[in-house]
């Protein structure tokens, strides 16, 4: 298991964090990969994976993922699937349906959850 979890976590940046005392807000820019989708030039998938979102592996944490898209993103979008990384406990979603909103004129997408999860968007250029 431990040879699973090294080649699962060696695709991802690394930071050493040094937090001083009080309140602090933390954004984590995850490893993210984008393929592309049965060979069509328009069709793309993009995964999202947030192994070490939960600093405190605790029931009580609880995590949010956004993802927005730029402006001039035109693509359909297909409903994003959230999912557990390999190996760990299904994702329960305290917040969040995959129905975006809109945040300053952008496409935008968030979760709320008490596990690290694997996003998965599937997109369609115009």
């Amino acid at each position: 298991m431990l040879k699973q979890l090294e080649a699962l976590v060696s695709q991802y940046k690394i930071a050493d964090l040094r937090i001083p005392a009080g309140t602090q807000v933390l954004r984590i820019h995850v490893s993210q990969k984008l393929l592309p989708v049965g060979g069509d030039p328009k069709k793309y998938q993009f995964v999202m994976y947030a192994p070490q979102l939960s600093f405190a592996p605790a029931s009580n944490v609880r995590l949010g993922a956004t993802v927005v898209f730029p402006l001039d993103f035109n693509a359909t979008i297909d409903t994003p699937v959230v999912e557990a990384l390999p190996g760990q406990p299904p994702v329960t979603l305290i917040a969040g349906d995959g129905t975006p909103i809109t945040v300053g004129q952008q496409r935008t997408y968030g979760w709320f959850f008490p596990a690290d999860p694997k996003i998965t968007f599937n997109y369609t250029y115009a």
